[in-house]
């Protein structure tokens, strides 16, 4: 099977041959609106912390897009947390939060996690 998104081909092919005992950890920015605002607006043009286009809102993946990607080599959701930015932005403290995954977050996978007890989006 092909990716269809901009996922590393390799991690995906690797996870789908390798069939048991591998976890795949995927950390990417959800497509929101609230994303947007605080990545590229905040991040590069109100604190310039990070250059000017260095995010691309097209290519942030949701956690449903990525389940269906990873769901498509066999791989289900083991867990995934919000990555939070702390305010005032300024010192990067970040903590991780298991229900706000509009901004940053990380999800696990492996082929241990069935379609039973996958989540549902």
């Amino acid at each position: 099977k092909k990716p269809s998104r901009n996922m590393p081909s390799e991690s995906q092919e690797g996870s789908y041959q390798d069939g048991a005992g591998g976890m795949l950890f995927v950390s990417t920015i959800n497509r929101t609106a609230k994303s947007y605002g605080i990545a590229i607006v905040g991040g590069e043009y109100i604190t310039g912390k990070l250059p000017i286009g260095t995010h691309s809102w097209n290519k942030f993946l949701s956690p449903a897009e990525v389940n269906n990607l990873v769901g498509d080599f066999g791989l289900g959701e083991v867990n995934k947390q919000g990555m939070i930015l702390r305010p005032p932005f300024y010192d990067m403290s970040w903590y991780l939060d298991d229900r706000d995954f509009d901004v940053n977050w990380i999800g696990a996978y492996s082929h241990a996690a069935t379609a039973e007890n996958r989540p549902a989006y």
